[in-house]
């Protein structure tokens, strides 16, 4: 009996490794596009679920864009997103280039936020606005991060 469950075990083991084996060699490999497309597609949702650490997570290290670092960056997004109440996004990626461990995409970004005030008239407040930024990633060792961005500054940040 003993010797039974120990060959069930080793069995187990086996197709394991092999599912798993074969799932590595099986699975897609996203294209540089599509894991940068995926960049920009979970820092707006993380935007609209008010998750800052997620945003920034899509940010390198080294991040610069002339106003804002990293940590300046961080300290802008966290405060938007406090202040800014319900968010809706939508990203059109006009263009994109990718040339070797860098790349710049032009995007589209929609952008509606409703705060939970009111107004004088007992009416939400909310905002509106439409931007057309400039996006440079770079490929690091944990994926394709934003090292810099253009156009979002009225938005309220870099990113």
């Amino acid at each position: 009996m003993r010797k039974r469950l120990w060959l069930f075990a080793v069995i187990v083991v086996l197709l394991a490794g092999g599912g798993y084996f074969l799932y590595q060699r099986t699975r897609p490999v996203l294209s540089d596009q599509q894991q940068i497309k995926n960049v920009i597609l979970t820092a707006a949702h993380a935007v609209e679920q008010h998750k800052t650490k997620t945003v920034m997570d899509q940010v390198a290290d080294d991040y610069s864009d002339g106003t804002y670092d990293r940590q300046s960056l961080e300290t802008v997004v966290r405060g938007a997103l406090a202040y800014a109440g319900e968010s809706h996004i939508s990203t059109f990626i006009r263009s994109l280039e990718v040339q070797g461990d860098r790349a710049t995409a032009q995007v589209s970004v929609e952008m509606t936020t409703a705060r939970p005030q009111v107004d004088a008239g007992g009416l939400p407040t909310s905002n509106q606005g439409s931007y057309e930024v400039q996006v440079e990633f770079r490929k690091t060792d944990r994926g394709w991060k934003v090292t810099s961005t253009k156009g979002l500054e009225a938005a309220g940040g870099g990113l």
